[in-house]
């Protein structure tokens, strides 16, 4: 698959098969990673392989951190949402969370380290839909908790730009098609050969 066939084909793939690809395709998912796009080089990416019984391990720390993250007095509402946390990572065979450290401590620095980071995740998304595999790319409140920071060894200035789920594609799931045009979204300043 060539790189525009890889870009326009991808999509994010919620379902997937409890099969765990080998290794050498998740060492192949994060080497895309670290040729991201990186202003001055700082390389703020860091990576974690979550696959087993740790993933079980880090749906505990979700849950724990939606518990002291939400004042709830229902204890069974409480439960059922810490429960929805806990499953979260189970949803898919590996997770490469992906984290932000950025060494120097300017806004402007930070913002490009995450930006990076961001660049580093789609290169793995492109990278996981060139080698067969399913990937999604999730976030949500988890992933700006101090507590799952901490987790990680992140400092609370630190980030986590996001987690990838990664397995194979469920074969009864079949994605989505849609098109998406550039031409209402772009306005050209200047000539350009060719138009």
């Amino acid at each position: 698959m060539d790189l525009i066939e890889a870009i326009q084909t991808r999509r994010s793939r919620g379902r997937m098969l409890p099969d765990l690809p080998p290794r050498h395709l998740v060492e192949r998912v994060l080497e895309a990673g670290v040729h991201a796009a990186n202003h001055h080089d700082t390389q703020p990416w860091r990576f974690w392989v979550l696959s087993g019984d740790a993933r079980s391990e880090f749906g505990d720390v979700l849950a724990e951190a939606l518990r002291n993250r939400v004042n709830e007095t229902d204890a069974t509402k409480m439960d059922a949402w810490a429960n929805g946390e806990r499953g979260k990572p189970l949803r898919s065979p590996v997770l490469i969370v992906v984290g932000v450290v950025s060494e120097r401590d300017d806004e402007m620095t930070k913002r490009e380290d995450l930006q990076a980071a961001s660049a580093a995740v789609q290169n793995m998304l492109l990278a996981a839909n060139a080698l067969g595999l399913a990937a999604i790319w999730r976030t949500g409140d988890g992933a700006y908790d101090d507590h799952v920071k901490s987790y990680f060894n992140l400092r609370p200035s630190d980030e986590i730009a996001g987690i990838v789920y990664l397995g194979y594609p469920d074969p009864n799931m079949t994605p989505e098609t849609r098109t998406r045009a550039f031409a209402d979204r772009t306005q050209w300043l200047g000539p350009i050969a060719g138009a």
